[in-house]
């Protein structure tokens, strides 16, 4: 921590420098992920596969987020990926820029609140430093489905201080000013919670505030102190009901663990927090459920957990800040601690955000006192800051890089966990992605000795044995998937296609039925079967499946053109015509579909229509022979007999 005498640099005109300082150092060390790509790790549903998302600020796009998606509600943080999906499209740089910016500022905002709080600028300084800079932040930050973290701390923060301008007031015979602050801390705690449910332990928090700093308890009773928070308990009542059913509904609320098991897991993981707070090391993605906690580990966890917690009550008088600190990081971490799983991870890095600010705290105000009490005039303060600085920094800038693509997340995971079948699967999909066929079966193989029930080591191994052609095997391995989870659409679809492939058509019928009964829009099992129907020339079957398909994904060129081939065969060409040109709409380079649709038009005798369209294919694809052939036939039914006297026939219009 800085020097006595640097605290005299520390004076209030010189926050606005201090918060420049801080917003430039965070923006410079997470600048790297500006550079970073997306992942295949929420990345898809938040934006690479969000045509919401992609389409920009549309009313329709807006009144999307304020559903549920992905098992979770909030609209703010969907706004958040529209309105990036308006600049910035597609361009991954983009969308981490902002979340890189939200950190900066929010690192800003801890400085501002602490002060404003404490009075203490320096140990304000130095938490909001170590907070900005450290590893644990990268997954919040450089991961860009997980905006919801740092836009809302954003809201977290501008809440807390919102409050404590209300609390200054809460003395004063001012009760309108009291009132307007009173309303903006609960209006930005609402926004707050649109943005991640996560911020439920808000009202908590601002009664440990009560306690210290503000120490509002030595001038009300703690019934008038519990009272006053009652319209913030509320809010949070009802956004803990509606992440529960949005998580419910979701899938994501899974009961895989036995209360027991979730309650050690939850012990161990305070204490795992703890140690990668003051040691960052190994830190990834991805933190798999081990098989159990040994006995000794899980007592280790109870016996160091209730040590603080005797300590800090202990030491409540003399130094208030530890107990606040401590219970801060209890407390907000309660909704992700794994006591409702969630999801499959032990623990995650992200949930570190909020909390770690409560560790930060104690560690900085106390050894603040510490030397202060002791050595006024040490510099060993100052050294200490900036080596721990210099070291995160270090860790964190290295940490950035293992997000630059999913292969190096992934890989990560793997490198530093055991038995992470997550981790392997995704490691083996990205390789099958890059053509590394070999090496991504020899990864979703090894999760399937990991995890024998994981239903996508088995679904993603059938898949890559079928783009091998080893369709036998894939024919296995899509079975053993429906048998780990039944009645997912996507694995009869699969199976079907492999069936296909092997020439039972029949057999891949019943599955593509089966597909589209569990899941009645997949458009691919309907177009699928459509496709079998056409090749068996059913071809009444296979017009109405087209039509189910083309009613699903309007914009599909490719089953407009199925579409109007299947009309075509029914010999209903005005229908198949109509078709045929709906899909050049969307694809007016197709030669193939030019060309068919000349076809119609010479049945119908439109030669010049035609022409037109035979030429546009030749010209498109000079080796189409089919289309050349139709052009040299229309060009000859199109010529005329001159009148006598004329010297030689009349080309075709064109």
């Amino acid at each position: 921590m800085p020097t006595a005498s640097a605290n005299r640099f520390f004076r209030a005109d010189n926050d606005a420098f201090l918060e420049l300082f801080l917003f430039l150092a965070v923006l410079l060390v997470f600048s790297a992920a500006v550079f970073n790509g997306f992942t295949t790790y929420d990345d898809p549903e938040y934006v690479t596969a969000n045509p919401y998302v992609q389409n920009g600020l549309t009313l329709e796009s807006l009144g999307w987020a304020f559903r549920a998606h992905g098992a979770n509600w909030h609209p703010l943080t969907w706004w958040s990926h529209i309105l990036d999906g308006q600049l910035y499209g597609l361009a991954p740089w983009g969308h981490h820029l902002d979340s890189v910016l939200l950190h900066a500022l929010n690192t800003v905002l801890v400085f501002r609140l602490l002060g404003k709080l404490t009075g203490k600028r320096t140990p304000g300084f130095v938490v909001a430093l170590f907070f900005g800079l450290h590893p644990l932040r990268v997954e919040s930050v450089a991961w860009v489905a997980e905006r919801k973290d740092v836009l809302s701390a954003c809201f977290w923060m501008l809440t807390l201080l919102a409050y404590a301008a209300y609390a200054r007031r809460a003395e004063l015979p001012v009760p309108n000013r009291k009132r307007r602050y009173y309303a903006l801390a609960l209006g930005l705690f609402a926004l707050g919670l649109l943005s991640k449910s996560m911020l439920v332990t808000l009202p908590g928090t601002l009664l440990l505030l009560d306690f210290w700093p503000l120490e509002r308890w030595r001038t009300h009773a703690p019934w008038r102190l519990a009272l006053e928070k009652v319209p913030f308990f509320m809010l949070a009542a009802g956004m803990s009901l509606i992440a529960y059913f949005a998580q419910y509904n979701g899938t994501a609320m899974v009961s895989v663990l036995p209360l027991s098991a979730r309650v050690e897991n939850a012990l161990v993981s305070y204490c795992r927090y703890l140690g990668k707070l003051f040691w960052p090391e190994n830190l990834c993605a991805i933190y798999p459920y081990p098989p159990a906690w040994p006995v000794a580990t899980v007592w280790a966890a109870v016996l160091l957990l209730a040590a603080i917690s005797v300590f800090a009550l202990v030491q409540l008088k003399r130094r208030p800040y530890l107990a606040m600190g401590w219970f801060w990081f209890l407390g907000t971490l309660v909704p992700v601690i794994g006591l409702v799983q969630i999801g499959n991870q032990s623990m995650a890095d992200r949930y570190t955000y909020i909390p770690s600010l409560g560790i930060l705290i104690m560690a900085v105000w106390g050894f603040a006192e510490l030397f202060n009490s002791r050595r006024p005039r040490s510099v060993a303060p100052s050294v200490a800051t900036v080596a721990v600085a210099c070291a995160w920094i270090v860790v964190t800038d290295r940490q950035i890089g293992y997000w630059k693509d999913s292969a190096a997340m992934y890989r990560r995971a793997v490198e530093v966990t055991k038995d992470n079948t997550l981790a392997l699967v995704g490691l083996g999909t990205c390789l099958a992605d890059r053509g590394y066929w070999e090496d991504a079966m020899a990864r979703y193989r090894q999760a399937i000795q990991v995890a024998p029930n994981y239903y996508e080591s088995h679904y993603n191994l059938g898949l890559a044995l079928m783009e091998n052609g080893r369709l036998d095997e894939a024919i296995a391995e899509f079975h053993n998937a429906m048998k780990c989870r039944p009645r997912v659409a996507a694995s009869n679809l699969s199976l079907g296609v492999a069936l296909t492939r092997k020439g039972d058509t029949a057999g891949a019928n019943a599955q593509f039925e089966e597909a589209a009964t569990l899941d009645p829009s997949n458009v691919l099992a309907h177009s699928n079967l459509g496709k079998n129907f056409l090749s068996e020339r059913n071809f009444s079957p296979a017009v109405r499946e087209f039509q189910i398909a083309v009613n699903l994904s309007l914009y599909d060129p490719l089953l407009h053109y199925d579409l109007a081939t299947a009309l075509f065969n029914l010999r209903q060409f005005d229908d198949a015509i109509t078709e045929y040109r709906t899909a050049l709409k969307f694809a007016p380079g197709n030669a193939e579909i030019h060309n068919d649709l000349g076809t119609a038009l010479g049945i119908k005798g439109d030669l010049d229509a035609a022409i037109q369209e035979f030429q546009a294919a030749v010209k498109l694809n000079p080796q189409n022979s089919e289309a050349a052939a139709n052009l040299a036939k229309a060009l000859r039914m199109a010529v005329r007999l001159p009148p006598a006297g004329d010297g030689g026939p009349i080309p075709p219009k064109r």
